[in-house]
């Protein structure tokens, strides 16, 4: 068995695929597991905390929150199609905002900023598709998953840092992101999802005027995997250069 304490921000799959005879994990902390990135036969035990799960809360900007079951917040949704910046908050009523939910800031057009904070650790499917006036985008070290579409169609956006703590990067996740000149890469990727694993749908595809990724990981990245132009400049910080 293995007891996680309330403290643990993030654990790599790698670590617990690396424990083949694990039967059980007593969470106390805030990290979930679900079924696509973890075996079923593990017995995940959560110690029973305050039922508030499905309880909602909505800002002074519209934008809406629910409790998870997990004792967290997810942002679940923007209910004002006029927001134009909007910060994030950590915790809301002593509880952490752990993730941007499904099509939370879906066509939110006028939105130009938005900051994520570092208690997020998972940006959802098509968080943020259609942003198309998104220019400003800040991300909290903490974050470990952006998923497919976060970003897809965010043609404002010129310069994208993913901190170290960003571990994944699912397809098309910044499709058509036509003003993205520069990428920068952090130390902790481990998987940028790209047309080997789903045909046709690279991380950044679309992004044709992409001029420069600087590469802090061990990743070797591939320029047709990713879907990027053969003349993009690829800085490996500690390797060779493409």
């Amino acid at each position: 068995s293995l007891t996680l304490g309330k403290s643990l921000r993030r654990i790599h799959d790698e670590v617990l695929y690396s424990l083949p005879s694990l039967q059980k994990i007593i969470n106390n902390s805030d990290l979930r597991f679900d079924a696509q990135n973890f075996y079923d036969e593990v017995e995940i035990i959560t110690p029973k905390k305050e039922d508030n799960i499905g309880k909602t809360y909505t800002d002074a900007f519209g934008v809406e929150y629910e409790i998870q079951k997990y004792n967290c917040y997810s942002l679940v949704k923007c209910n004002n199609s006029n927001l134009t910046e909007y910060t994030i908050p950590a915790k809301i009523n002593g509880m952490q905002v752990s993730d941007i939910n499904v099509y939370a800031f879906t066509d939110c057009k006028e939105l130009s900023r938005i900051e994520i904070p570092g208690s997020i650790i998972s940006i959802n499917v098509s968080a943020f598709e259609n942003c198309s006036n998104l220019k400003t985008l800040t991300i909290g070290d903490g974050l470990q998953d952006i998923h497919s579409n976060a970003f897809a169609n965010c043609t404002g956006l010129e310069e994208l840092l993913l901190p170290d703590s960003v571990c994944s990067v699912r397809p098309t996740a910044f499709k058509n992101c036509t003003s993205l000149r520069k990428v920068t890469i952090g130390s902790g990727m481990v998987n940028i999802w790209g047309s080997n694993f789903d045909a046709g749908c690279p991380p950044f595809d679309g992004c044709t005027n992409l001029e420069t990724i600087i590469n802090h990981s061990n990743l070797e990245l591939d320029k047709e995997y990713l879907g990027i132009s053969e003349n993009v400049k690829i800085i490996n910080v500690d390797g060779e250069d493409e």
